[in-house]
């Protein structure tokens, strides 16, 4: 299930083990590498927390309360025509900014850095070379989504127009915890993600 989504964030996992392995190369250095790096952190958070934000948003609909109902449509409307895509969309151009960072300022720094570990900067520059292409990534992990959760929301609408609000409730309840492994593996991702960017920006700081 989602296996394109969960592919995309193991991208973010690896990216994150190998900036760990980096901090003692960082401190010290007196090139811009931990500020670059820190521009590369961000542009693959802003996808995560946007994606992670449309899974919370299905997550969250709570078919007990009619008072919900216009509330509740509208997140199913918009998934059956694609408008979470758009929104998520929203956040592409990051290969662009990620491929110009590496090009201009990280390839020769690896270079530098890995010189004696030709294997450790094959890896590095196989790593960059996907997060370079991450839009691409990104639309296919957001089809993905969206092609696990369109018949969902069919099938949630169909119940709410006959009033099925115990049918509702289970199938929703079962979706509910399907996602919320991928929600938790994004979770961490981000949280790793941003604690190891805020030391590079220390160590920035003090240089």
């Amino acid at each position: 299930m989602l296996d394109i989504l969960n592919g995309t964030i193991e991208l973010g996992e690896k990216l994150f083990n190998i900036l760990v392995s980096l901090k003692g190369q960082i401190k010290g250095d007196k090139s811009a590498a931990a500020k670059d790096l820190q521009l590369v952190i961000d542009e693959i958070i802003k996808f995560y927390k946007i994606t992670q934000g449309e899974i919370s948003n299905f997550q969250s609909i709570d078919f007990t309360d009619s008072g919900n109902l216009a509330a509740n449509k509208k997140i199913l409307f918009d998934i059956q025509s694609g408008e979470m895509n758009v929104r998520i969309s929203e956040a592409s151009g990051s290969c662009a900014k990620i491929k110009r960072i590496y090009n201009s300022h990280l390839d020769s720094w690896f270079l530098q850095v890995f010189h004696n570990e030709n294997q450790n900067y094959v890896q590095v520059q196989h790593l960059f070379k996907q997060l370079s292409d991450y839009d691409f990534s990104m639309i296919e992990a957001t089809k993905d989504l969206e092609k696990y959760l369109q018949p969902k929301a069919n099938s949630f609408l169909s119940m709410l127009l006959v009033n099925d609000t115990n049918n509702l409730i289970a199938a929703h309840s079962d979706v509910t915890k399907e996602l919320m492994n991928v929600r938790v593996k994004l979770s961490q991702v981000i949280k790793q993600l941003v604690d190891i960017k805020n030391e590079f920006q220390s160590i920035a700081n003090t240089i």
